[in-house]
């Protein structure tokens, strides 16, 4: 085989370069070596969670149960709007008295977000929680 080096092993470059790549070689391993001494456990939803889960239980539970109500109420109307209609307009044809109860059923969709606005703004000034949107 002649001379050489021994099967397996290579060849060191020298110079300049032979330093550059060692230097950048042990920070590598340097930095390998710390991120796996600082293994830790894995992070579980009691770790990041950054509310009180018993509040946010009786909020989700309370807009649940309210918006729950408020879609039951529009059910019965929309379930008796022909009832609706005979009753309030009683001077309109059959097919103009459904018409218009289901606009004022429309209007009703349509006035909830204003609603939302003036008494959400209302309530969250009373409540002094300081989150009010008032300059």
């Amino acid at each position: 085989m002649g001379k050489g080096l021994p099967r397996g092993k290579a060849r060191q470059p020298r110079g300049p370069e032979a330093d550059a790549t060692r230097s950048s070689r042990s920070a590598t391993d340097r930095m390998a070596r710390t991120l796996l001494r600082r293994r830790k456990k894995a992070l579980s939803a009691e770790d990041v969670l950054v509310s009180d889960r018993p509040k946010v239980r009786r909020a989700v539970t309370a807009a649940a149960l309210g918006n729950t109500m408020e879609w039951f109420d529009f059910g019965v109307y929309a379930y008796l709007a022909g009832t609706i209609g005979k009753v309030f307009f009683p001077s309109s044809s059959p097919g103009a008295q459904v018409v218009a109860t289901f606009a004022t059923f429309a209007a009703a969709f349509l006035v909830r977000p204003l609603g939302g606005l003036v008494f959400g703004r209302s309530a969250t000034a009373s409540a002094g929680s300081g989150c009010s949107r008032r300059p």
